[in-house]
C-alpha cells in the first residue's frame, strides 16, 4: 500500500515483445521519484496508460516543459535538424531512460537559433556544441556543432520520440556518432559507459553493423549469446 502522501502513477511500453509496466512513485513535496519496473504485467483495476514523454518529464522533473518549448521552438523556426544520442539509438532500440536530449542543426541555421533560444533558455556555448536548460528542469538538451555530423542530415528518416514524430539519424550514422564519442577520451568515464551501452543496444536490433565498430570498442562489450533475452 503506498501512502496517501504520494502520487502514483502506473505506466505500460508496450512492445511486440516484452510488454513492460513501471510503475513511478513521487512525493507531491519533493523532486525525487522511485521507479519499479515490472515484467510482462497483467494491467492492474484502474491504472493509467501514460505517455512515454509524461513518464519522461516524471522522472526528470521536467516543471518548465523545456522539452515542448524547445520542440516547439525548433518547428517554429523551420530549422533542419535531426536527433542523435541516446534519445535517438531510443527511436530503434529497447528504450531506457536519459537525461538528454542530442540534436544535430545545419549549420546555416545555427546562429539564428541561438539567438532565438538564449530569449527563452539558459545556453552554453562550448567548442563543439551548444548546451540548453531551464532552472526547473533535469533534462539536458545538447545541440551538436561538430562538422562530421552534418551529413546524418539529409539521411534522417521521421520516426517516434517520446510520443512525438520528429527526424532522427539513420541507425547507421547513430551507430558512427556512438563510435565517435567512445573513442573520445576526453569524455566522463559515465558517459563513456553510456555510449559503449548504446552501441550494445544498437548491436542487439541490428547485429549487421557489428562490422562497422572497431575492435577497441568491441572488446568492451559483451558479446550477446542467441538464447540471451
Amino acid at each position: 500500500m503506498v501512502a496517501s502522501s504520494f502520487a502514483v502513477f502506473k505506466m505500460f511500453w508496450e512492445f511486440d515483445s516484452p510488454r513492460l509496466a513501471v510503475i513511478v512513485t513521487k512525493r507531491p513535496d519533493s523532486n525525487e521519484v522511485e521507479v519499479s519496473p515490472v515484467d510482462r504485467p497483467e494491467r492492474p483495476e484502474g491504472a493509467v496508460k501514460m505517455k512515454s514523454s509524461t513518464f519522461w518529464k516524471a522522472v526528470l522533473v521536467d516543471r518548465d516543459n523545456l522539452l515542448d518549448q524547445f520542440l516547439s521552438l525548433l518547428a517554429e523556426s523551420g530549422v533542419h535538424y535531426c536527433v542523435i544520442g541516446g534519445a535517438g539509438v531510443n527511436a530503434y532500440a529497447y528504450p531506457v531512460i536519459t537525461e538528454d536530449l542530442d540534436v544535430v542543426v545545419a549549420a546555416e541555421h545555427i546562429e539564428r537559433l541561438e539567438a532565438s533560444l538564449a530569449r527563452r533558455f539558459r545556453v552554453q556555448r562550448f567548442a563543439h556544441s551548444m548546451d540548453i536548460s531551464m532552472p526547473d528542469s533535469k533534462l539536458r538538451i545538447q545541440i551538436q556543432t561538430d562538422e562530421r555530423y552534418l551529413d546524418f542530415l539529409d539521411r534522417a528518416e521521421v520516426r517516434e520520440v517520446l510520443d512525438f514524430q520528429l527526424p532522427v539519424a539513420r541507425i547507421e550514422d547513430l551507430l558512427q556518432g556512438k563510435i565517435w564519442a567512445a573513442l573520445d577520451r576526453t569524455r566522463r568515464p559515465s558517459k563513456q559507459l553510456k555510449d559503449l551501452s548504446d552501441i550494445a543496444r544498437i548491436l542487439e536490433v541490428s547485429p549487421d553493423l557489428r562490422g562497422r565498430v572497431p575492435a577497441a570498442i568491441l572488446s568492451r562489450i559483451p558479446k550477446q549469446d542467441p538464447g540471451m533475452t
